[in-house]
């Protein structure tokens, strides 16, 4: 039996998913630190190896955002990059040459992929969203998934993906895709100035502080001593977070109005929120889909169920974890939606 391993290669994350339902995710920004991409692949592939060994054969499948990271001179030149790291990694660990996900369907080997770099460019989302589709099969609904940077929005109907946009300047004309996420998301790049009793005051323009900042001090996201990708690098506690929201106001707190912090974080989460509602709200006035079934997946699963349910009363949640249980996942793959999809995507294809 073939254990397939899917990989989601992104800008600022490596994410991994088998099709035994293993899941891992690390941070790799890869704008500053493209030349050490194989070793990072390596680094995360090979436990997944041991995890899954027991005789069995295993197999790499991958998709990518990571070829839109300014490091490259085109996205050409990203995934041309990206396709050479993952075949030398896989031929380091005596795996077979891996595949690649694109937006035209079929699974491309290397040199194809290479090639026809425009589809698989961005591919992500198309496989998680086809994957989704499949799993619910009599039904029409929206996936969307919500990641530290982006959301997706995308219509399905009886087993087939209706988004329009097949590249991301597409998807971002038509809603299917928007540029802000709980994670990194600079707060100025969702607001350019806050009302405060009354008074507008406008946000410096510096990647002083985060969404995920806002969200922590907003009570909306639990707070992580461990994690320490912020913007300062200090720890994502409510203490820091809110240090770092004074920033965008050239600020130390003790110099704010009492109260200016939390609406702050308040108007920052209420702007992401209104992106949301605004892109399901065309998604489903083009697509005819009805707005009554959405499927959730991403590190802002629980954020997108409080913010459309509370948006649509009427409206059904399927996460995506509850889904891949009736397919025989053993963990939470969620977080890593695109990894878990061309893995059991890529299973499928070939036993099939």
């Amino acid at each position: 039996m073939t254990t397939w391993i899917g990989l989601d290669i992104g800008g600022a994350n490596l994410k991994a998913a088998t099709s035994m339902g293993d899941a891992c995710s690390v941070p790799f920004p890869l704008w500053r630190e493209h030349e050490l991409l194989g070793e990072r692949l390596r680094e995360l592939v090979c436990p997944l190896i041991c995890q899954n060994g027991n005789g069995s054969s295993q197999r790499v499948a991958a998709v990518m955002t990571g070829e839109l990271a300014d490091c490259f001179a085109s996205k050409k030149e990203g995934v041309e990059y990206i396709v050479d790291c993952l075949v030398s990694v896989c031929d380091r660990l005596g795996l077979c040459a891996p595949i690649f996900g694109s937006v035209a369907g079929p699974f491309l080997d290397p040199e194809s992929a290479k090639r026809l770099w425009l589809q698989v460019a961005a591919s992500n989302w198309y496989l998680t969203a086809l994957f989704a589709s499949g799993l619910l099969p009599d039904e029409s609904g929206i996936l969307i998934d919500v990641g530290s940077t982006t959301m997706d929005v995308i219509p399905f109907s009886f087993g087939r993906v209706t988004a329009i946009g097949k590249t991301d300047v597409r998807r971002l004309e038509h809603g299917e895709l928007v540029y802000a996420g709980v994670g990194r998301t600079p707060v100025v790049g969702l607001l350019g100035s806050v009302e405060i009793n009354g008074r507008k005051i406008p946000l410096a323009s510096e990647y002083f502080a985060s969404v995920k900042d806002a969200l922590v001090v907003a009570d909306e996201l639990a707070e992580d001593p461990d994690d320490v990708e912020t913007a300062d690098g200090r720890p994502r506690t409510k203490s820091y977070a809110r240090h770092r929201l004074a920033r965008c106001l050239c600020a130390d707190e003790c110099e704010l109005e009492s109260g200016t912090i939390e609406t702050l974080a308040a108007q920052t989460v209420g702007r992401l929120a209104e992106l949301l509602c605004c892109s399901v709200d065309r998604v489903i006035g083009r697509s005819k889909v009805p707005g009554e079934k959405f499927v959730i997946a991403g590190t802002g699963e629980a954020w997108i169920h409080r913010t459309l349910g509370a948006a649509r009363p009427g409206a059904s949640f399927a996460a995506f974890d509850d889904l891949c249980d009736s397919v025989g996942s053993i963990g939470s793959v969620s977080n890593v939606a695109p990894a878990y999809c061309v893995a059991m995507l890529a299973k499928a294809s070939h036993e099939g």
